[in-house]
């Protein structure tokens, strides 16, 4: 309950004037005012409010209304935002403004699809051979075709050195019962430098001698070999050079009697890094 303390007090025999009894009212004053003693429809305006800035005097329980908090009320300090990299944790951005490191198992889905073992679906993924678009590797893990255009700094792309390691290999048995030389194994070339070429030759019968060579782009650059073993046949292999991208790598054949078939197998290109070259003829 509020107290009232007067704000004039009399004598028993002083005399009473106008002055003196609107003093008794006009100085008075109120102390110990409490909650029932204000009325429900006071209606009281914030700016007869103080700022409240004791610590723990609002709790969090009587916030609400965060969406109209105005942009220039500041910002939280990090100090007061639980951050870091585990689960339940707000994460903040490291000094080169970077994501830190995260616990990749704490990932659920990325642009709406389940993540398969850590990996984003292909699907997910906007591939193709175009400006702006990522390349994905073909069956056989290579390359694909893409435009040459679209390519800088292949300058800096290193020439082949001859070597044992395969760039590319054409297995299968091919013959030629022609007299001249004639085409029949052909691959395209990645890149320039010295190529290891191997090849095993053969021919179908002992009288009858099997010719063998390597071609670049339909002319003759390696050495003329000759055979007349038949069945396991013998193993060539010759180092050269002169080799650009684009090139083609080709083995020619012919015999001494039409009769009889010059054979060749296992032909392969050898290098000591290997790329991506293509096989034309198998």
């Amino acid at each position: 309950m509020a107290t009232v303390t007067k704000g004039q007090t009399f004598s028993a025999t002083e005399t009473i004037t106008n002055t003196k009894l609107h003093n008794l009212v006009d100085l008075a004053t109120v102390s110990g005012i409490v909650n029932a003693d204000i009325d429900s429809s006071a209606a009281i305006a914030d700016t007869k409010l103080a700022s409240i800035t004791t610590a723990g005097t609002v709790m969090g329980t009587a916030i609400s209304g965060l969406t109209g908090v105005p942009g220039g009320a500041g910002k939280i300090p990090v100090a007061n935002i639980d951050t870091g990299t585990t689960a339940n944790k707000i994460l903040i951005l490291d000094s080169s403004a970077k994501i830190p490191a995260v616990d990749g198992s704490l990932i659920t889905s990325l642009n709406a699809s389940e993540l398969d073992s850590g990996t984003v679906p292909v699907a997910r993924i906007d591939t193709g051979t175009t400006a702006n678009k990522i390349v994905q590797l073909d069956s056989s893990a290579k390359l694909p075709a893409v435009d040459g255009s679209q390519l800088t700094g292949i300058s800096s792309i290193p020439n082949y050195i001859a070597g044992d390691n395969i760039e590319i290999s054409s297995d299968t048995i091919r013959n030629s019962t022609n007299t001249t030389y004639t085409k029949v194994k052909e691959i395209r070339i990645a890149r320039a430098g010295t190529l290891r070429v191997k090849f095993n030759q053969s021919t179908q019968a002992v009288e009858t001698t099997a010719y063998a060579r390597v071609y670049r782009n339909g002319v003759a650059v390696g050495t003329e070999y000759t055979t007349n073993l038949t069945g396991g046949g013998v193993d060539r292999s010759e180092d050269i050079s002169g080799w650009s991208s684009g090139d083609l790598c080709q083995i020619y054949l012919k015999t001494t009697n039409a009769i009889h078939n010059s054979y060749c197998k296992n032909f392969r290109v050898c290098c000591s890094v290997p790329s991506t070259s293509q096989l034309i003829t198998d």
